[in-house]
């Protein structure tokens, strides 16, 4: 999947650092001009408006020029986002041909460029098991490029809801029989790091070796570093090629799930993938990431 490019010039964003020492700084930088100008204009009087209203004009601009700045930023990469994720949908339906229109890609749901992601990495590979934690939309498209190649989906859902949302839409594109989705309710499991709230795997009688594990759950809503259990838990049923992705890279608990897992499995390797909500590529060393 190519990477989107970085916006240039007066749209290239500027690091998070920026913005966090701007916030810092801004409301300490009000407080000693005006305390300077108060002091200013106790010992000069009324001459001090010669210098306070050029330094006001001064600094209410530059405020003004970077609101501006932002807002067409904003403006601009919501356009560039708009387009890739449309040719993201528009290679999908390319690709997959549906009968029917595809679930939602908005909000909670797989992205079209992860979607994608997933469809390119099937087609490429093609793997004969792949295992997904949290089902959904990208269950429905991984299952149709998988009627292409040859394979299985098994998906792990803890929201019976949503298992029974998903069951209708693989039932009404005709993949049934391609993919399983088991109603896994979240436990307490123990692993090195702690206990966690995950997936009951007692509900599969056996997991057949992963070539492609997909993780996109549990939410982390339910608590810090929510998906850190899938490689310490699911590891040894990976087959010797298999191929590792972790959605919703950009957020700091999967930065440091990626951390966790590269510390404690030297074999594997992480590269970034550039998503709107970030994804990490993670594969045996050795083994080519597509």
């Amino acid at each position: 999947m190519t990477p989107a490019k970085r916006s240039k010039g007066f749209f290239r964003p500027l690091s998070s650092d920026y913005y966090k020492s701007f916030r810092k700084y801004i409301i300490p930088v009000s407080i000693v001009l005006g305390v300077a100008g108060g002091l200013l204009w106790y010992i000069v009087g009324s001459l001090s408006w010669v210098i306070l209203i050029p330094v006001t004009v001064a600094a209410f601009l530059f405020l003004l020029l970077e609101v501006i700045r932002q807002v067409s930023l904003i403006t601009h990469n919501l356009y560039q986002s708009g387009i890739y994720q449309m040719q993201s949908i528009q290679a999908i339906y390319t690709m997959l041909d549906p009968k029917l229109p595809l679930p939602s890609m908005a909000r909670w749901a797989g992205n079209p460029d992860f979607c994608q992601l997933l469809m390119k990495q099937i087609l490429i590979a093609h793997p004969r098991i792949v295992f997904e934690l949290g089902s959904g939309v990208s269950t429905v498209v991984a299952g149709l490029t998988l009627k292409k190649t040859g394979g299985r989906i098994l998906s792990l859902e803890h929201d019976l809801k949503f298992r029974t949302e998903t069951q209708v839409e693989l039932a009404n594109h005709g993949i049934l029989e391609l993919a399983s989705i088991y109603h896994s309710p979240l436990k307490e499991v123990a692993t090195d790091s702690g206990s966690f709230r995950w997936y009951d795997l007692s509900v599969l009688d056996e997991i057949p070796p992963i070539d492609l594990l997909v993780i996109d759950g549990p939410p982390t809503t339910i608590q810090p570093l929510s998906r850190y259990p899938a490689l310490p838990l699911l590891y040894d049923r990976l087959s010797p090629e298999a191929v590792i992705f972790l959605d919703d890279g950009k957020r700091g608990d999967e930065k440091r799930i990626v951390t966790m897992w590269l510390e404690m499995f030297d074999d594997l390797e992480a590269k970034y993938v550039e998503t709107e909500k970030g994804a990490y590529l993670i594969t045996r060393q050795g083994d080519r990431p597509t």
